[in-house]
């Protein structure tokens, strides 16, 4: 990979494999999008609490078993000068995820064992999910900027696991086998991929010392990683611990799930740009970063966020009515003060993604990460007590908007400032426009929650383009990112 814009077509290259990161997040978390409403009818709260509880733990230990590969691959990858290097490097790698993945297993079922917590079953058999990561190479394909062959390939397996779904979970008392089915999806999607790295790179014994160089960089970024991911597991843990119990966790868990199948579309997209402007930064002078992919990041995002929360505040009651079911009645007010959230979050990733992380500001985003998480305890804690379970999306908006101010304030970066300021509060001002106009405009209700739903999200999101069309105009006409 001596001239990465030699073998790819530049821009074009790295808008496509973000186009297809993002699509191929939307399929994967449309999976379990579809299987919720069926899913909501046959657990109870409780039982989606414990699994909510239980995945979240073991999601978490999935970051500290990547140990930092996820984020640091595709950067080493994309930098590496020939076939013969990136392979030593990606079988270095590997070796290390893999020994952390296991050692990581071990010591969570050793745990499992010594505690004996209620629903034991469930927790030991959440732990598949840190085995699946020694065959999660997702970040190989994204240093070679293409994911295509290894998309198709895990998306026949998550159409095999919804149909395995709906034909084997009938009964309550199934949730076992419900995580089951999750697990074998992920390993047989992330087991497809591992037949197609022979295209990319040549088997190669990858020595305990080839291992160990790059122990220290991969350290470092687990340690970011694990401090981002700390964040929404220990909620639904502060949530499971509380007086809400696993019914509360349980709401909690399925009142993100529309969030997040934004927000893993935003971060695939935006991860899949990582290395190319990990490779202008490291080839270029000064390290030389381009600005444009983040206004035009952050453009695409106070747009789509703004319609996202327009939309669900408008019509979580409907949407709640017909998509989760009567256990599930708490979820529309938590779904609205939810959708606040994806904005902030969707802001961390670029900056993190598009500059700190190709920078190599591996310090700074460490330093980040870590502030990030002190807010959101903090605030989630006392929050929690005031305005109950909306308090928890309160606090992730304060700590997400706090950590990027007081990054790019510790950088003196004030271009992006400016940037991330004239964003936040264009999203902010068409987000509060667009909802007070829906308050003035009646809309009739058809009796149908489906067809309300239908109605009410095409009548918010033109409302929404409306206004940022106007917005836009405005912007321009003072050149307000203008350097």
């Amino acid at each position: 990979m001596k001239n990465l814009d030699s073998t790819y077509s530049g821009k074009y290259r790295a808008i496509r494999n973000g186009l297809i990161g993002s699509g191929t997040q939307f399929l994967m978390i449309a999976s379990a999008i579809i299987t919720t409403p069926y899913i909501t009818r046959i657990f109870s709260a409780e039982q989606m609490g414990v699994f909510a509880v239980s995945y979240s733990i073991c999601a978490f230990l999935t970051i500290v078993a990547s140990f930092g590969v996820e984020q640091f691959g595709p950067r080493l990858i994309a930098t590496s000068e020939n076939r013969e290097n990136r392979s030593r490097n990606f079988y270095s790698l590997w070796v290390i995820q893999t020994v952390a993945s296991i050692t990581i297993f071990c010591i969570y079922e050793i745990i499992l064992l010594q505690i004996h917590p209620e629903n034991l079953s469930t927790y030991m058999l959440q732990g598949g999910l840190i085995l699946s990561v020694i065959f999660d190479l997702s970040w190989l394909f994204m240093g070679v900027e293409n994911m295509r062959k290894a998309v198709s390939r895990n998306i026949i397996s998550k159409i095999i696991i919804i149909i395995a779904i709906f034909v084997f979970i009938k009964h309550p008392s199934q949730l076992n086998t419900y995580i089951i089915l999750n697990i074998v999806g992920i390993v047989v999607g992330n087991l497809s991929a591992v037949f197609s790295i022979n295209k990319y790179v040549t088997f190669t014994r990858a020595g305990i010392m080839d291992s160990a160089k790059y122990f220290k960089p991969t350290f470092k970024m687990m340690l970011s990683s694990v401090g981002g991911g700390t964040i929404y597991p220990l909620q639904n843990i502060i949530v499971y611990m509380s007086q809400y119990g696993s019914a509360g966790a349980g709401v909690m868990d399925q009142s993100t799930k529309i969030l997040n199948m934004f927000y893993s579309m935003a971060m695939m997209g935006i991860k899949s740009v990582t290395p190319r402007l990990s490779h202008h930064a490291i080839n270029a002078k000064n390290g030389w970063i381009s600005s444009k992919y983040i206004i035009a990041a952050t453009a695409i995002t106070t747009i789509v966020c703004s319609i996202v929360t327009v939309t669900m505040t408008t019509v979580s009651k409907d949407f709640t009515s017909f998509f989760y079911g009567p256990q599930f009645s708490q979820v529309a007010g938590l779904l609205a003060a939810a959708s606040w959230c994806l904005f902030p979050r969707v802001f961390t990733l670029i900056i993190n993604n598009m500059h700190l992380i190709p920078s190599s500001l591996d310090n700074v985003l460490t330093f980040s990460t870590y502030i990030r998480v002190l807010i959101t305890i903090v605030c989630s804690l006392i929050f929690l007590k005031i305005f109950g379970l909306k308090g928890i999306f309160y606090a992730v908006v304060i700590a997400e908007l706090s950590s990027v101010f007081i990054t790019l304030l510790k950088l003196r970066n004030f271009h992006f400032m400016r940037i991330f300021l004239l964003s936040t509060v264009s999203w902010v001002a068409i987000s509060l426009a667009s909802i007070a106009l829906l308050r003035i405009i009646t809309i009739a209700s058809y009796g149908s929650p489906v067809r309300d739903f239908l109605v009410k999200s095409i009548v918010s999101t033109s409302i929404v383009l409306v206004l940022s069309l106007v917005y836009a105009i405005f912007i321009r006409q003072f050149r307000f990112l203008k350097d």
